[in-house]
């Protein structure tokens, strides 16, 4: 006995129209249809994924798939079914203080994840390299503000004494002057400006100095 039957990739209406067009038995027409191996690829809810369900017949087409986003705190990943837009807020609470960095300003908990340090008056105890005071508040940011204490400094090129004071961070002061330092190349002097750094020069002589 030869029959024709459908599978159920096809709406439920347009195999069974199409059955009866093919004079087959009726209840061959209202009997679950057999899986044909085409895959499904039709879009899930969340946008991003795909169906991969061979001969699929359904119609809601929901992901069940973990979203693990990371979250707006940065330290932990979403949980929820993936998803459209963006991921809900991160609802891990600490139940300890939040110190600032000098450990003299606090919120008390319960502290949702994420939240930033609390801001504090009290003066910066971070020591800085240059040995000179902290002038500024206490931070939350990884660096300390520059040294702007008004220092000696000498010229890059020539390293003499400037004649007035520069900010504790300004580093390859200039005098204006010509460098005047011996190139390697070829013996001659740097006719660039006081600079810092090795001289860059484009060496011109066709009996470079060994």
């Amino acid at each position: 006995l030869n029959i024709f039957v459908f599978c159920r990739y096809l709406p439920p209406e347009e195999w069974q129209e199409a059955a009866a067009k093919s004079n087959v038995v009726k209840n061959v027409a209202l009997c679950y249809p057999p899986k044909c191996n085409k895959p499904c690829r039709k879009q899930l809810s969340c946008g991003k994924h795909t169906c991969k369900e061979i001969c699929c017949s359904n119609e809601d087409h929901k992901c069940y798939r973990i979203c693990t986003k990371r979250l707006s705190c940065g330290i932990h990943t979403c949980g929820q079914l993936c998803h459209k837009g963006a991921c809900s807020p991160c609802s891990i609470v600490s139940y300890e203080r939040l110190y600032c960095r000098c450990r003299r300003s606090w919120i008390e908990p319960p502290v949702p994840c994420g939240t930033k340090p609390p801001s504090c008056s009290h003066e910066c105890v971070i020591p800085r390299p240059c040995g000179h005071p902290a002038n500024h508040p206490c931070h939350i940011e990884e660096k300390c503000p520059v040294c702007v204490v008004p220092v000696e400094k000498r010229c890059a090129s020539h390293k003499k004494v400037m004649p007035y004071f520069f900010p504790c961070f300004r580093q390859s002061i200039s005098c204006g002057k010509k460098c005047g330092k011996p190139l390697r190349c070829c013996g001659q002097k740097c006719e660039k400006t006081c600079h810092g750094g090795p001289c860059a020069h484009q060496c011109t002589n066709r009996f470079p100095a060994l």
